[in-house]
């Protein structure tokens, strides 16, 4: 157990197999109060719990490109609201969202800017894949940058364009997202949010083999960092490095 998210926890280990059971069998997440009638324990016993579970899943998550050669890549963004910030800043974060018919990652990006959307497309989205976007302006520029990209306009209530490319698949991922976090979580701190995001993403790209989610989650324990933290493309706002560039070998 040391070095894992198991680490330094004095409950049985029958028990957080429990919890991380029912977190990669939950569609809706599942929260440190559910934990705490569940196991018996102290609300800050569940929360430190459910806080570690969720940062594996999220650690498991990340670093993955997606697409590739003729491979639709849907892109939109949303604003996520309830995440609870210090300061004046607004209890608010922005999301960007890419995903294929089977995979999807998911950012949280400082602004729309077209500068940090096209530096979070090729991080993270193979060559050759065909980008499917709707008209937001921010992604104007990805045709010239030798991308083929597919556009939506919404603004024109063009849901399905002439090349019989939509926006549904992403569009679904949101409702669930967003439906996931206000029911279960109501709201969330945003030096966490990565976590929520990230573990809920580990459960939604498992959708057609949820048989496999319990196992891929106990198949590989990284090392568990003393201060964990996300991915630079898990959350641009980190701000550790002045613009996304990709390392050999990723």
């Amino acid at each position: 157990m040391a070095g894992t998210l198991f680490g330094h926890s004095r409950l049985p280990l029958r028990d957080l197999f429990l919890v991380l059971l029912h977190f990669t069998n939950s569609k809706v997440g599942f929260s440190a109060s559910l934990t705490r009638r569940l196991l018996g324990i102290s609300h800050p016993a569940a929360f430190t719990l459910c806080d570690r579970i969720r940062c594996h899943l999220a650690m498991l998550t990340g670093r993955n490109r997606i697409g590739g050669p003729g491979q639709q890549v849907f892109i939109d963004e949303a604003l996520l609201r309830g995440v609870l910030t210090t300061g004046n800043r607004p209890n608010k974060a922005s999301l960007v969202a890419l995903c294929t018919r089977q995979d999807l990652l998911t950012a949280i990006v400082p602004d729309r800017r077209a500068a940090t959307l096209v530096a979070l497309i090729e991080h993270v989205v193979r060559p050759g894949s065909i980008l499917v976007t709707d008209g937001f302006a921010g992604y104007r520029g990805l045709h010239r940058r030798g991308w083929h990209h597919e556009v939506v306009n919404h603004h024109r209530r063009i849901w399905v364009n002439s090349n019989g490319a939509c926006q549904a698949q992403v569009e679904t991922y949101w409702w669930h997202l967003k439906r996931t976090l206000r029911l279960t979580y109501l709201r969330i701190d945003r030096e966490n949010a990565w976590k929520y995001i990230n573990a809920f993403n580990f459960v939604y790209n498992r959708r057609t083999r949820s048989r496999e989610t319990f196992w891929d989650a106990v198949s590989h324990f990284p090392a568990f960092p003393d201060d964990p933290r996300a991915y630079l493309e898990m959350d641009l706002e980190l701000g550790l490095m002045p613009a996304l560039q990709l390392d050999e070998g990723h």
